[in-house]
């Protein structure tokens, strides 16, 4: 397990989700805290995995937050907070290079300006 880093909104500055934990195995969660005075006030992201019904397939649920926060008589204090949740099943019948594309494309898909854009605004394209 590693750390995730990733791009803020300029382009240029990275932002840091330490990794927590492991997963246990089937079911239990990854974890990974963002950057924040304490935890409490950081951005989180989780991770578990585990068979669907008929073992056709792996579903993945990625879950998280990001918290806006703001001083209050000195202390940073969560004002509102963006929840992240999302699905995947995939399944077992399909070569891992078509699997290894289909997660790519996925991904850059949501990391694309257009999705980028939508989910600063909340609203969809039109």
């Amino acid at each position: 397990m590693a750390n995730i880093v990733v791009k803020k909104a300029d382009g240029t500055t990275n932002y840091t989700f330490t990794a927590l934990s492991a997963s246990p195995g089937d079911g239990g969660f990854a974890q990974w805290r963002g950057e924040g005075s304490m935890p409490s006030v950081a951005a989180n992201l989780r991770v578990k995995s585990r068979w669907n019904g008929p073992k056709t397939g792996r579903q993945v649920e990625v879950s998280g937050n990001s918290p806006y926060v703001t001083l209050v008589n000195g202390v940073d204090t969560v004002i509102s907070q963006v929840p992240l949740r999302f699905s995947v099943t995939v399944p077992t019948n399909m070569p891992s290079s078509f699997a290894a594309d289909a997660a790519a494309v996925l991904a850059n898909a949501i990391a694309s300006q257009l999705l980028k854009d939508t989910v600063s605004t909340g609203f969809a394209p039109t």
